[in-house]
């Protein structure tokens, strides 16, 4: 149970690239200012257009509070994914992407060894792929070296992971029960005839 609730690398590196959540860190500065600004405006708001009044209520059916506190969670996540992640997999999603952006088969052998100095057991999933001196030995062989290290990357720093989620899971809690109340509210306020 505990593994599925602790998403890997991969699956973070999408919830932090979504641009829904890339949007809270906006808001986590948006939100102070106009909670202040909405603090000294008198509720409601009463005007006349062509002798018709007007009445504007600016409440709010949210806390700011909890809006607030879901965008810093959801920041706090993005943090840690930046600095936490490892590079292979933040920067580059597939094997083309990282050719393209000139990296060398030799630095990728360089990550895989440094990979196996830290876990021999790995030594057996990309010996196919490298020549007994830890370099590649077949080119066409390197994509799979590449999916080999970044399998093993994606599962890295267990309770950076952890910490991520648990960032990422607080704040999409708060935001749906803001986005559930605020449904709540439409509906009770809705009069249809």
């Amino acid at each position: 149970m505990k593994d599925k609730l602790i998403l890997d690398w991969i699956t973070i590196r999408d919830l932090n690239q979504n641009k829904f959540l890339l949007s809270f860190n906006v808001w986590l500065w948006l939100v102070p200012i106009l909670a202040k600004i909405f603090q000294h405006i008198n509720n409601p708001i009463n005007f006349s257009i062509f002798g018709t009044n007007i009445l504007i209520n600016l409440q709010l059916p949210f806390s700011w509070q909890m809006f607030f506190f879901g965008a810093l969670f959801i920041s706090i996540g993005n943090i840690l994914y930046s600095v936490t992640c490892p590079e292979i997999i933040k920067k580059y999603k597939t094997y083309h992407v990282f050719t393209s952006d000139c990296n060398s088969s030799y630095y990728l052998a360089f990550l895989y060894n440094q990979l196996v100095k830290e876990d021999p057991s790995l030594g057996s999933h990309g010996k196919e792929c490298l020549s007994d001196t830890g370099y590649p030995k077949n080119e066409n062989r390197i994509a799979d070296l590449f999916y080999i290290v970044v399998n093993q990357q994606k599962k890295a720093f267990a309770s950076f992971r952890m910490w991520c989620c648990l960032s990422y899971y607080l704040g999409l809690i708060l935001i749906g029960f803001i986005i559930l109340k605020n449904i709540y509210f439409v509906i009770q306020n809705t009069h249809i005839v």
